[in-house]
């Protein structure tokens, strides 16, 4: 069966993990989404920690708000850190619980070996208020009624009049934004 074919996010880490390692044997491998962009701060916290013990890096996610230099800092938005980078271990493979949605960045085999060095990725994929609107109803029509995500309300909060910025939703609000410069972590 084809990659194509198989629609799976997993199948496709897996392709591509397979091939890096295959033609550059990599002590670390990077991995984050298309939207993002290491902060030039966490270069030199990254490489302080390269010859730890643990099998991943936890970064925190920053998530950039109508502005790149505005950050929405409200529930999840202000606590996220997740694992993208990692040692690439034999056996080690990407998993995924539904196809095509939240299959994350390492394996999760490796993620009870993590350090975190306080590097951060600048997230700019909710970056633009259409942006955020088309990504809400992709993802109920993709994945509709799910109750565990709060129907993803939080992805377009204030941007649309059935969801006001003041709203508390399950993950998020009321919506709160703070200069990049004014994060804690600076």
């Amino acid at each position: 069966e084809s990659l194509a074919a198989t629609g799976s996010e997993s199948a496709h880490k897996n392709w591509l993990m397979d091939r890096v390692v295959e033609l550059t044997n990599p002590n670390f491998l990077f991995h984050c989404d298309m939207d993002e962009i290491l902060t030039p701060e966490s270069v030199p916290l990254i490489r302080a920690n390269l010859y730890t013990p643990a099998k991943c890096m936890s970064f925190k996610i920053l998530y950039a708000w109508d502005r790149e230099d505005q950050i929405r800092v409200d529930g999840v938005y202000g606590q996220f850190a997740r694992q993208s980078m990692f040692r690439p271990t034999e056996g080690a493979r990407f998993t995924g619980k539904s196809p095509g949605f939240h299959t994350g960045n390492t394996p999760e085999a490796l993620r009870a070996s993590t350090c975190y060095p306080n590097a951060e990725l600048l997230h700019l994929g909710y970056l633009f208020r259409d942006d955020r609107i088309r990504k809400f109803h992709f993802y109920n029509e993709r994945d509709p009624g799910n109750v565990g995500e709060g129907f993803y309300r939080h992805v377009c909060q204030g941007d649309i009049p059935e969801i006001p910025a003041e709203a508390k939703l399950m993950h998020a609000g009321p919506l709160e934004l703070r200069p990049l410069h004014a994060i804690s972590n600076r």
